[in-house]
């Protein structure tokens, strides 16, 4: 739905308080992170279809996970945050798009242990800017998906992604029989991923979401990557590579510190 010059998608906040709450915290970040850096005005790619973004990145990449597609964001000059402090009483949200002007940025509201949800929804952000549907100026809003998109854009936008990290816009599972254990799921997917040029992460997932077998897609996770990390962390933690603290008031640099949930020694 629309709220002004922003857009929710399958997102259920209280009322128009607290939507506006969460516009004005996106505004007013990125206001704040433009302030201190020197991202460019977003100039389109020669070609940005999903199919020559993963061309691209599988050229220097055995396949295209996390850090690759920050690495896309940031030619972009589109900056990737993770919110550790949220403006609403519960995280509702897994990730918005702010557009200022000609400058963009990605916010990741969910915690995540495993890099391959964040893959997602990096990808899914990405594909809402370069597919413009972010309109002259505002913010669109990602709510936790929980079933099929009914929304067109919010379909878009998961058949770009999916292309960008499987290059297949629906990808489909042959599978004999249900994988008896997690274990076993796992071995699959890192197979099928090597096999393939496709993280065994972002496979298990697909798995999840065509299966909703979440118990096994979720053990198949721990199996491939541990117990996980702080990714968050690690996400702003690259991001302050391109800020310069110093250009901002004591009052603005204060809050960008709690925002992005830095130490003190990396301020």
């Amino acid at each position: 739905m629309w709220q002004g010059n922003a857009k929710f998608k399958g997102l259920s906040v209280e009322n128009d308080v607290e939507h506006q709450a969460l516009v004005g915290y996106a505004t007013a970040l990125s206001n704040i992170v433009f302030a201190c850096s020197d991202f460019p005005e977003r100039s389109p790619l020669t070609d940005e279809s999903p199919e020559a973004l993963r061309n691209g990145i599988l050229r220097v990449a055995q396949f295209v996970g996390l850090s690759q597609l920050l690495g896309l964001a940031y030619s972009m000059g589109v900056p990737v945050l993770h919110l550790q402090v949220f403006p609403l009483e519960s995280k509702k949200m897994t990730a918005m798009s702010v557009k200022a002007g000609d400058r963009h940025l990605i916010l990741l509201g969910r915690d995540a242990l495993h890099s391959p949800w964040y893959s997602f929804y990096v990808a899914h952000e990405l594909a809402h800017i370069i597919l413009g549907h972010l309109g002259s100026s505002g913010v669109l809003v990602d709510a936790e998906i929980k079933g099929e998109n009914t929304d067109e854009e919010e379909a878009q936008a998961d058949r770009f992604a999916l292309a960008l990290l499987t290059g297949h816009s629906n990808p489909e599972f042959e599978l004999n029989r249900r994988p008896k254990s997690a274990t076993e799921l796992a071995n699959a997917v890192a197979k099928a991923g090597a096999a393939n040029r496709i993280d065994p992460g972002t496979l298990a997932l697909c798995y999840g979401f065509s299966t909703k077998d979440w118990t096994r897609a979720s053990g198949a996770l721990k199996w491939l990557y541990g117990k996980g990390n702080d990714l968050g962390r690690s996400v702003n933690t690259a991001a302050t590579r391109y800020l310069d603290f110093s250009r901002l008031t004591e009052d603005n640099r204060a809050f960008l510190y709690v925002v992005l949930g830095l130490d003190q020694w990396q301020r």
